[in-house]
């Protein structure tokens, strides 16, 4: 070491190189002296013994040696410090901040080559101030150390996708410098982050959540890497992501169509036209549809016309979706010419399209498609001409009412039920008689809907059809009319076989409400006891104050029937106010009128009602005498009396 304070500087060289070889670190003060030599040589070798030894005390003296005019002494202190490794990151990343803007561009180049992770964001961070020439270093450096820690000494595989959150901002600072480098760090993220190698590895570990976790990880990864590409993404991009789509797996090309998508340029438009015409690559039609659309494209109309007489059957069927979903009035004239089109699923895509569309002049292509040979393409052209409400498709649709499809026939009867046309009714009217259960069913509905009294004596008819079904609809489309004279029809179904059809009438009955109890009133006097049963049960259950004053009023009518049922009645609704009434009835002249008010008394526990019970306990009538018993015992033990 004393040589290195020699007068002459080839024993200073001399000794700097030997020390540097033996690799001492007590070497590092005395060699640190040497870099303030006058002698050019001997700092320059004081510097490659520096980083021969690797000693953390040399940093901030190489640092200073950054700042050095001599490009050759700039470069050795750099190489210095890169021997350094990992000990030299912190000191140089806050040196990035501390430093003179000379200095900079070396740390930067430095943290690069060493490419530790910490390094990213404080080279990120410095992109904020920096000119044009520093940005490009930073941008080097960034894919620098992302090319070590992804190539050069991978990192971890459980370590991947939290690394690919950096690698996301490094793609996002790239993009803000217009660094075309952008577009393949993405594309790089998209693919490597996890591949499906990488999910076998974790698959070992015990711990299944860790799989879990990293499968949404990664499926948010693409997404902001998707949405990154949206936002900064150009023509340039677009060849990166057609190379990395023609070399990907289905789920990569998926969202290489969500990268296109979001670009929306020209360029980005033709790419995914270019994928609509290639069925093979078996992209989602409506995720293709979407991103088509997302572009906003006045041109997108255009290029599909343009491709519409492709000879594959699939990319007609797929540029017929695409030209329903922009509602463009422009297609109809093509899609007019696809309701002609040899495949049936090609004329079946059209007439829907046309339906999105809307227009008049999609209704004359839909008419003409209801005598299609096709089922399938007859009952979407009866379905489109629902949804465009013009009433010139009426009598189109009447034929199509008798056709020999089931499917064609209801949708021809809904699309019927759209159309504000006075001929409607009489039609639907008639399908009330097809031979289908299910088009009996739809044409039921379909009055009840537009609440079509006309319909009224029919609908009531339909309650005793033959299918289940026809008959629980019915019920429910009389309730959405709601003409009374519907009630007694529905109440006559209450014993229906049927599970569901008893259930619909009482739901159709109750929905009447206040209106109903005119007519149930008067069928509790009905000869049937079923019919009378019926319509105390409902009365019960609909039952509120008004009904109450009703059925006192009518409490001495001479009808046996009634004044039974009025006794029933008002035990379960009637409250306090009604006793009284019902202790006349103690007294009424039929027994049956007699048991049903006491047994009335019983439920309503009154005790002003104890002293006629007892009078009724000695009633001439055995069941009169029970009842009348059973109610003192209800009203002793409500009242808590011994």
């Amino acid at each position: 070491m004393p040589f290195l304070d020699a007068p002459e500087p080839e024993l200073k060289i001399a000794a700097a190189q030997a020390l540097g070889k033996i690799g001492n670190p007590v070497a590092i003060d005395p060699l640190v002296n040497r870099l303030s030599d006058s002698e050019r040589d001997v700092r320059l070798h004081a510097i490659e013994a520096l980083g021969m030894i690797r000693g953390a005390k040399a940093i901030p003296a190489l640092v200073r040696s950054l700042g050095e005019q001599d490009e050759q002494i700039v470069a050795k202190a750099e190489w210095a410090l890169c021997e350094l490794q990992e000990m030299a990151v912190e000191p140089l990343t806050k040196a990035l901040s501390t430093e003179s803007a000379a200095v900079v561009p070396s740390l930067v180049r430095v943290l690069g080559r060493i490419g530790n992770i910490r390094a990213i964001f404080p080279l990120i961070k410095v992109l904020e101030t920096a000119g044009a020439q520093l940005k490009k270093t930073v941008a080097d450096s960034l894919l620098a150390i992302d090319k070590h820690l992804t190539e050069e000494n991978p990192i971890s595989v459980i370590l991947k996708e939290g690394y690919s959150w950096a690698q996301f901002s490094i793609a996002e600072a790239l993009a803000g410098m217009d660094d075309e480098r952008a577009f393949d760090l993405l594309i790089k993220i998209a693919r490597d982050t996890l591949t499906d190698k990488d999910f076998k590895k974790l698959a070992g570990i015990p711990d299944k959540r860790i799989v879990e976790c990293s499968m949404q990880i990664l499926h948010l990864i693409k997404l902001n890497v998707a949405q990154l590409f949206a936002k900064v993404g150009n023509d340039k991009a677009i060849p990166v992501i057609r190379d990395f789509f023609a070399q990907g797996d289905n789920a990569q090309r998926q969202w290489c169509v969500e990268a296109l998508g979001g670009i929306q340029t020209e360029g980005a438009l033709d790419a995914l036209i270019d994928i609509l015409k290639k069925p093979e690559f078996q992209i989602p039609l409506d995720l293709l549809s979407k991103q088509l659309i997302a572009s906003k494209s006045r041109k997108l109309v255009e290029k599909l016309l343009l491709a519409a007489s492709h000879p594959a059957e699939p990319v007609r069927y797929a540029i017929a979706s695409v030209l329903g979903e922009t509602r463009d009035p422009r297609a109809i004239r093509t899609l007019s010419q696809l309701v002609k089109d040899p495949a049936d699923k090609v004329r079946g895509a059209a007439i829907e399209a046309i339906g999105k569309i809307g227009t008049t002049a999609a209704v004359p292509p839909a008419i003409e498609a209801l005598k299609d040979a096709v089922e399938a393409v007859r009952a979407k052209a009866a379905q489109v001409l629902g949804e465009l409400k013009d009433t010139a498709a009426v009598e189109f649709l009447e034929k199509t009412t008798s056709d020999t499809s089931e499917l064609v026939r209801q949708l021809s009867v809904k699309s019927l039920s759209q159309m504000a046309d006075a001929r409607v009714p009489d039609i639907i009217i008639k399908s009330l008689s097809d031979k289908s259960a299910v088009v009996r069913g739809t044409a039921v509905e379909t009055l009840g809907q537009r609440k079509e009294r006309i319909a009224l004596p029919h609908l009531i008819k339909s309650l005793e059809d033959s299918a289940e079904s026809v008959r629980e609809k019915a019920a429910a489309a009389l309730a959405l009319i709601g003409d009374t004279q519907a009630i007694l029809p529905l109440l006559a179904r209450l014993d229906d076989p049927s599970p569901l059809v008893p259930l619909a009438c009482s739901e159709a009955i109750v929905s009447f409400k206040s209106r109903a109890y005119l007519v149930l009133v008067e069928a509790l006097k009905h000869p049937e006891e079923r019919m009378r049963r019926h319509a105390c049960d409902l009365l019960i259950r609909i039952g509120e104050e008004s009904l109450v004053q009703r059925l006192l009023k009518l409490a001495s009518d001479r009808n046996n029937n009634l004044r039974e049922n009025i006794a029933r009645i008002l035990g379960r609704i009637g409250g306090e106010k009604v006793v009284d009434t019902l202790v006349q009835l103690l007294a009424d002249r039929n027994g049956s009128v007699r048991r049903t008010a006491a047994e009335a008394l019983g439920a309503l526990r009154d005790i002003r009602a104890i002293v006629a019970l007892k009078k009724a306990e000695r009633d001439q009538t055995r069941e009169v005498r029970q009842a009348a018993s059973t109610a003192i015992q209800e009203i002793f033990k409500a009242n808590k009396l011994t």
